[in-house]
Formats: C-alpha cells, sequence, structure tokens
C-alpha cells in the first residue's frame, strides 16, 4: 500500500500548519487502516466499560461509607456468588457465541446463526433455574452455618437474569454491535444501582448488603427484558426470517470446554473473593475487593481489546489468513501492553489516595493493588492465549490449563491466606496468572503456529502492509 503524504501549504502569510485532515492523515499512514479500526471498536467498548466502571466504583465508595467494610464484604460475596453461579449456568455457550456468530457471518449461514441464538437462550435458561433451585436449597438447609444468608438468597434470585444478560453481550459483540453489547450490562445496570443506591442513602432507606441486593434484583429485572427486546429486533434485521439450523450437541461439545476457560480468565476475581471470604474477615475481604477491583481497571481496556480482536480473529482463522490472523494479534498486544503498563504506573503514583477514599482503613491494601496490577500487565504483555484458542476450535487445549490453575489458587488460598493475608493472596494471583498463561501461549504456538505475546510483534512487523506507508511516512 503506497500512501503519499502531501502537505498543504496556505495561501496566506500566516504561519504554516498541517490542517487537522492532514494530520489524521499522517497518523493514519503511520498505523495502519488495521490499527485505527482497532483503535476505533476499542475506544467504544472502552468508552463504555470505564464509565460501567466508574459508576461500580463510586457504587464501592458509597458502600463502603454508607454501611461499613463488614456489609459491604457481605455484599461483594454475595454478588460475587452471582456472578459465577451466572457463569456455570451458560456452559460456555457464551464464549461459543464468539466463534459460531463469527463463522455464521463469515460463510453466510443464517439459518445456524438463528439456531445457535434461540437453542442457546433456551438452554441458559432452564439450566440457570435449576442451579437456582439447587443453590437456594442449600443455603436454607445450612441455616445458621451461613453467615447473613438474606443477601446471599436475592443473589441467587439474580441469576437467570445475569447469565441471559451476559449471552445477549457475547452475541452482540459476535456481530460487532459494539456500543450494544457495552450499554446494558457494562453500563446502565451499574449506573442505574449507583443512582438507586444514592437515592436510598440520601433518604436513609438503605442500610444492609440485603438492600443493596434487592435493588440489583430490580435492576437486572429492567436491563434483561429491554436489552432482549432491542436485541431481538436487531436479529431480526440482520438474519431475516431464516429457518433456524439446530446444532446442539456440537455448540455444547464446544462450549463445555470453554467454560472452564471462562470461568478461570473472566470471573477469576469473583472466584477468589468466594475462596477468600471462606477465611477471612468481612473487613479485611473488604480490604481486598477494593484493591481488586481498582486493580482490575486494568482489565476492562485489554476486555474492550479482546471484544474487537476475536470476532475478527475467528472470522480469518475460519478463512485460513494466518499472515492476516498474526497481524491483528500483534496490533491487539501491542495496545494492551502499553495500556495496562500505562495503568500501571498511574495507579503506583495514585494508588493510596483513591484507596483512601473508600476510608482510611482501605489504604493497606495498597500493595495488594500494586502486585494484581502486576499481574494485568503480564497477562497483556503475554497475549490473548487462551481467547485465541477459544475462537479458533482449540478450546480443548486450555481445559487442563484452567482446571490446574483454579486448583493451585484454591488450594493456595485456604492454606496461607489465613497466615499470609490479603498479601499472600494477591502474590498467589500474580504466580497463577503469569505461569498460567505462559503455558497458554505455548500451546498458541503450537497449534497456530503465531506468539501471541510482545515476543512476537518482530515476526508479524516482517509481514505488515504498511510497513511501505511507514517508510514513505519518514522520506517526506
Amino acid at each position: 500500500m503506497n500512501t503519499q503524504i502531501q502537505i498543504c501549504e496556505q495561501s496566506d502569510d500566516s504561519t504554516r500548519l498541517p490542517t487537522t485532515g492532514i494530520v489524521m492523515h499522517r497518523i493514519k499512514a503511520l498505523l495502519g487502516h488495521k490499527v485505527m479500526k482497532l483503535l476505533r471498536g476499542s475506544a467504544i467498548l472502552l468508552s463504555g466499560r470505564l464509565a460501567g466502571a466508574l459508576c461500580a466504583y463510586v457504587l464501592q465508595v458509597v458502600l463502603a461509607r454508607s454501611i461499613g467494610g463488614a456489609e459491604l464484604g457481605n455484599y461483594v460475596r454475595a454478588f460475587s456468588w452471582c456472578v459465577v453461579l451466572a457463569n456455570l449456568s451458560l456452559l460456555g455457550l457464551d464464549s461459543a457465541a464468539i466463534r459460531f456468530v463469527g463463522m455464521g457471518m463469515a460463510t453466510g449461514d443464517q439459518g445456524r446463526i438463528g439456531g445457535f441464538i434461540r437453542r442457546s437462550r433456551q438452554i441458559v435458561l432452564v439450566v440457570s433455574l435449576l442451579i437456582v433451585s439447587l443453590a437456594a436449597s442449600l443455603v436454607v438447609l445450612l441455616g445458621d452455618h451461613v453467615s447473613d444468608s438474606r443477601p446471599l438468597l436475592i443473589a441467587i434470585l439474580c441469576v437467570p437474569l445475569l447469565a441471559l444478560i451476559r449471552l445477549n453481550v457475547r452475541i452482540t459483540q459476535a456481530f460487532s454491535w459494539f456500543t450494544l453489547s457495552v450499554l446494558p450490562n457494562t453500563v446502565l445496570r451499574p449506573g442505574l444501582l449507583l443512582a438507586a443506591v444514592l437515592a436510598g442513602w440520601k433518604f436513609q432507606l438503605i442500610s444492609s448488603a440485603t438492600g443493596i441486593m434487592l435493588l440489583q434484583l430490580c435492576v437486572m429485572l429492567l436491563i434483561a427484558f429491554g436489552q432482549n427486546a432491542v436485541l431481538s429486533f436487531r436479529i431480526t434485521d440482520q438474519i431475516g426470517q431464516s429457518l433456524p439450523v439446530y446444532e446442539s450437541r456440537r455448540w455444547l461439545r464446544t462450549a463445555l470446554p470453554l467454560l472452564l476457560t471462562s470461568t478461570f480468565t473472566l470471573f477469576y476475581a469473583e472466584l477468589n473473593i468466594i475462596v477468600l471470604g471462606a477465611v477471612l474477615p468481612a473487613e479485611e475481604l473488604a480490604v481486598f475487593s477494593v484493591a481488586y477491583r481498582t486493580a482490575l481497571l486494568i482489565l476492562f481496556a485489554l476486555v474492550a481489546v479482546d471484544g474487537v480482536t476475536m470476532p475478527a480473529a475467528s472470522r480469518l482463522h475460519t478463512e485460513k489468513n494466518s499472515p492476516e490472523l498474526r497481524r491483528e494479534i500483534a496490533r491487539a498486544t501491542r495496545l494492551k501492553f502499553w495500556l495496562s503498563l500505562t495503568a500501571m504506573l498511574g495507579l503506583a503514583v495514585l494508588g493510596k489516595p483513591v484507596l483512601s477514599i473508600f476510608g482510611p482503613e482501605f489504604t493497606s491494601g495498597y500493595r495488594v493493588l500494586i502486585i494484581l496490577a502486576a499481574a494485568q500487565v503480564a497477562r497483556a504483555a503475554i497475549g490473548p492465549a487462551g481467547e485465541l484458542l477459544s475462537v479458533t476450535g482449540h478450546q480443548d487445549r486450555c481445559v487442563v490449563i484452567s482446571a490446574a490453575s483454579l486448583i493451585v489458587t484454591v488450594v493456595f488460598h485456604l492454606a496461607f491466606a489465613s497466615s499470609w493475608g490479603i498479601e499472600g493472596a494477591a502474590i498467589t494471583i500474580l504466580l497463577v496468572t503469569v505461569v498460567s498463561n505462559l503455558w497458554l501461549r505455548r500451546r498458541v504456538m503450537e497449534h497456530l503456529d503465531l506468539d501471541p505475546s510482545i515476543l512476537g510483534l518482530r515476526r508479524a512487523a516482517n509481514e505488515k502492509p504498511y510497513v511501505q506507508a511507514l517508510q514513505t511516512v519518514k522520506l517526506s
């Protein structure tokens, strides 16, 4: 691609400066069309995720200031159970949506797209209702052995709603409807909950984790029905009234290994909180949760980039376009690494003032914050190995790695958290993150002949079609 950069001169005698259009033209020539497309898509997801993260973060501040650290610990424990059980209800079908809808879009097979969407919703609804029945019965049977079971029971009732919301989010990502994918669950749900909590706090109507979970249930009902109505209209407009084609066994066989992978990658934070909640006091759990959620602000940027990259990776793999797949992953890895490193440096400087917003007792989590932020930088540097295996049909290669990582995490937390405290828990997370992602990277190199880490950028750079454009910019 030969891109010529022309400098426009003003006709008057004023200082000659490039116009905005010329500056943008230079930037596009330097970065390349594909990078600019990735940035635009990532910017939509990142903006939405940052808005949602801000609402969720402010919500935790309000809760810490209004109901105290102990009740905040009870709330995050209950909601973490809701998130994990909702993920189990999905059976990995949400992750499989990226692959199967992406394949359908690449081949024009609208019948299978419609069949997958309809059948996955049916399966998730049935499974989530079964999980609700079993989990609620278990909590009631345990009785006094479960401290403050009321918010936990309400959280269990939220499971079917959250599961369907998350499934729809991944379907919209597969269609590359980035605004619709990020708005309902990432922005509106925490935003509406924050507004409701602020109103309840002002009028002194909410003073416990139970009240917060009731508000969460009401907000999820509103989001679930609204999202489903909008998405049904968009899907019909996209694929028409094609006769659904069902391949339920194939879909489930592909999705189930993804369940373990997604549990480890996307819901690892909730699993840590659940396990640590069994060995740590509610006050310490609240400090750990705040530090962890702060570090996970970095993850929002990483997931936003993956939300744009993975559907494209699925299509490129289906089309057997390996050179372009390498370039796509290289662009994403480079962007994610620099974003995460910049964010970590920012947290190193501003970490203590940020944590003090929650209360003076929360500044004790500063070292935990830095350790967990380093884990996110390591994950970004190693690249989207697990996600890449999942969308290219190699999800079975992730099962052993994810299972081993989860087992090590649980064992280390139960064995050492009581003596090492929250800093020991953070070190466990850092070590597991690095080792597991390096293991996944090795699998990607074996099965896809590409290195998703920052070490693999050189090979992709040698294949870039916009190298000529970069050389032209330098010459000009």
